[in-house]
């Protein structure tokens, strides 16, 4: 089983290290799950067309209480201590592919005090159907008529009696004989799957309260309310030592602290007391040139948090003699020192983003013609890399050592006597039954000595294919096929060289020895290439 959502996904945890103001940050107070989703968009608005990415994060900030577990079973408790009260979190984009303009497009939640819940659905179908129509039809029909028709008539003429009598006769037959053939076949195919996630959070006594301070870097206050609201309840006592950290509260909020006739000492919120678990979403719209001529389209997000610590403990009031008349509570509150997260890595938004093949066949648009026009990277040398897709984004070529297309109508090429010329081929499978073959178009100049590729298939197993006939030459019209998997299990090519997800192929084109001549490198011309 699959989520065929995680095709789109880019996923980190991130231990939140942080320690006492003005100390060095060494403690894990918390985890960060941090999950990516990246997809294609061509924006066509205000009649232009522009290559874009949406990009969504979605955030889960875990941060413990690891002594609240053992408050429940102390007894006579006079203290809590360094129960977070209030985290400050935002999420920004700190590098983003040279030239890009990325707008923030929605952030949840916005400002809320109860609860959030987030769900996704996603719908898509998959199955293929052929149908082949014969039908014929033949017959002979025959048709005969005789006509026969009779007349008299009777009368006088003067005082003689006059009479005459007649007859005809006819026949006529027709034959028709007549037959008829009629073929046809359909075929469809189609994907679906089927995938839905839903994530919640309570935030029971606590509030969240959204704000966009820095462009497209949404930010969170989330802060307890009760018993204790920090946000409004903040200020250092005036005239203590500063560093001692102590707030000033209203009687009113020091009675849900402490008992002030017992002097028993109330916990604060649940969340306060066991650890909290918020959940943040932000979604932007990443809009690169048309023509990128940085080496890849990667994204980095980072990830700053500020946590908020709070102490309160009881104080008794006494008089001057000594005595105790009630019963007060002593508040505290420390900032820890700001988080910043270090991603484990960039998010290369042209893979991410790419689709999965629906299935084999014509019709799946997994086809990369080297045409000028679908180059993301051009190679402006023969040592420069390039990258193209699919008109379908559901195959990416990345390669270098070729050099790009004089036209529309003209090949990408490479010339061998400058050494070898590689090419990656990148496409996603979620489906484990299909069977798939790699097609590509290509020839070696008449002038030139054959040429080896060597296909390495996911780091796995390299095969070996020779090109050696010029453009229109040979009766295979310029097409290398390797099947890439083949369930018939009685067929020769019985492979499965395919992983569910990412997959990588690997083509290395060099100059070969022939047997019994010399050497000549030619110019290795490329035209397509297909999954089907």
């Amino acid at each position: 089983m699959i989520n065929p959502n995680d095709v789109y996904s880019y996923w980190e945890s991130i231990p939140i290290i942080s320690g006492s103001s003005g100390s060095t940050p060494t403690t894990e107070i918390g985890l960060i799950t941090a999950e990516y989703e990246v997809r294609e968009y061509n924006d066509i608005r205000n009649l232009s067309s522009e290559r874009s990415y949406i990009v969504t994060c979605k955030q889960r900030i875990n941060v413990w209480n690891s002594a609240g577990l053992d408050t429940l079973t102390e007894k006579n408790l006079a203290k809590y201590e360094n129960y977070p009260i209030m985290l400050v979190t935002s999420m920004e984009i700190a590098a983003a592919p040279a030239g890009a303009i990325y707008t923030l497009l929605e952030y949840t939640p916005k400002t809320v005090n109860t609860a959030v819940n987030t769900s996704t659905a996603n719908s898509t179908s998959s199955g293929s159907a052929n149908t082949t129509t014969s039908e014929t039809t033949s017959g002979q029909s025959m048709t005969s008529t005789n006509t026969f028709e009779v007349n008299g008539s009777v009368g006088l003429m003067g005082d003689v009696p006059t009479a005459s009598r007649g007859g005809s006769f006819s026949h006529s037959r027709a034959k028709e004989t007549y037959s008829s053939v009629m073929n046809g076949s359909s075929s469809t195919n189609n994907a679906e799957h089927n995938a839905s996630s839903s994530n919640s959070m309570s935030i029971k006594n606590w509030g969240s309260y959204a704000s966009v301070p820095v462009q497209s870097a949404p930010s969170w206050v989330w802060a307890q309310e009760y018993p204790w609201d920090v946000t409004q309840f903040h200020n250092i006592v005036e005239g203590t030592d500063q560093s001692s950290n102590v707030v000033t509260l209203p009687n009113f909020v020091q009675g849900l602290l402490v008992d002030q006739t017992s002097g028993y000492v109330f916990p604060p919120s649940q969340l306060s007391l066991f650890g909290v678990n918020f959940l943040a979403t932000a979604k932007w719209q990443v809009v690169v040139p048309q023509t990128y001529s940085g080496a890849m389209e990667t994204l980095t997000i980072t990830h700053n948090i500020t946590c908020t610590v709070a102490s309160h403990e009881v104080n008794a009031v006494k008089d001057t003699d000594g005595n105790i008349t009630s019963y007060s509570a002593i508040a505290k509150l420390d900032t820890l020192t700001k988080f910043t997260s270090t991603p484990n890595g960039s998010m290369d938004l042209v893979k991410i983003a790419l689709d999965p093949i629906g299935g084999s066949g014509n019709g799946n648009g997994a086809v990369v013609g080297f045409v000028l026009a679908q180059f993301i990277q051009l190679p402006p040398v023969a040592s420069d890399s390039f990258r193209i897709k699919s008109g379908a984004n559901n195959v990416l070529v990345t390669g270098n050592g070729f050099t790009a297309p004089a036209s529309n109508d003209d090949p990408m090429t490479a010339d061998l006597a400058n050494g070898t010329a590689t090419f990656q081929v990148y496409f996603k499978i979620i489906d484990k039954t299909e069977n798939f073959t790699l097609y590509i178009k290509h020839w070696i100049s008449q002038t030139g000595s054959p040429c080896c590729m060597a296909v390495t298939i996911n780091g796995l197993s390299t095969l070996y294919r020779y090109v050696e006939t010029p453009e229109n030459g040979g009766g295979s019209n310029n097409v290398t096929t390797i099947v890439l998997r083949d369930q018939d299990f009685s067929s020769a090519d019985f492979y499965d060289y395919l992983i569910l997800g990412m997959n990588e192929i690997t083509v290395t084109v060099s100059a070969t020895d022939v047997p019994g001549a010399q050497v000549v490198p030619g110019i290795y011309s490329i035209r397509a290439l297909a999954i089907g």
